[in-house]
Parts: structure tokens; sequence; C-alpha cells
């Protein structure tokens, strides 16, 4: 079992604009004292094997950019499955709305009944 206190865990922030990095980088660096920020494609997946992320923060503007982002990663990076880490992204609602996987899982959220 991960007891990785908030503070111990390793956070990477993965986006193509460093002003959405800062940004997050910013509001979550009072809850987390290990984060590193990707921005240069071309270091994919240096920076992930560098870092051994327990969080990996995908903060492009758009679910497109995250799904394509994430899924390079798993495909240029053989030793990605090897390092547990959870993955949050992040849109904003208007551009959530076309992403199909949102859309379905939503969907599926909707449907259950407690």
């Amino acid at each position: 079992m991960n007891t990785l206190t908030p503070t111990a865990a390793t956070i990477l922030i993965s986006t193509d604009n460093v002003v959405d990095a800062a940004l997050v980088e910013k509001l979550i660096h009072p809850e987390f004292d290990y984060i590193f920020m990707s921005t240069d494609p071309d270091k994919l997946p240096g920076d992930f094997v560098r870092h051994r992320p327990s969080v990996l923060i995908l903060a492009f503007d758009s679910m497109e950019k995250s799904e394509r982002y994430y899924l390079g990663l798993y495909r240029l990076c053989e030793t990605v499955h090897q390092y547990p880490h959870r993955t949050v992204t992040g849109a904003s609602t208007d551009r959530m709305r076309g992403c199909q996987p949102y859309q379905r899982k939503k969907a599926e959220c909707l449907s259950l009944t407690c």
C-alpha cells in the first residue's frame, strides 16, 4: 500500500504551455514539496523517467492533447509501466464537451443510482 503523504509525493506537471505549468505549480505548491514541470515535448519520456512521479498532471488546453501526450509516453517509454502513478487531466468544461471518452464516462456516471 502506498503510504506517501501529500508533501512527499512527487508531482510532474506536463503541458505545452509554460504559463499553464507555472500556474498549476503555484496552485499546488502549498500542498506538495516535490513538483517538477515538463514543457518540452522533445524531453518525453526522459522527464517522466528522471522524476518518477507518483502523480502526473496533464495540464494541456484540450483533452485531445492530453491523450496524445499520454499515449506517446506509453509508446516511447517501455519502463512507464514500472512506475506506479496516478494521472490527472485538466481542461476547461467547454473543451471537455467535445471529448468522446469524457462524454461516455459522464453519461455512465449520471445513469448510476444510489
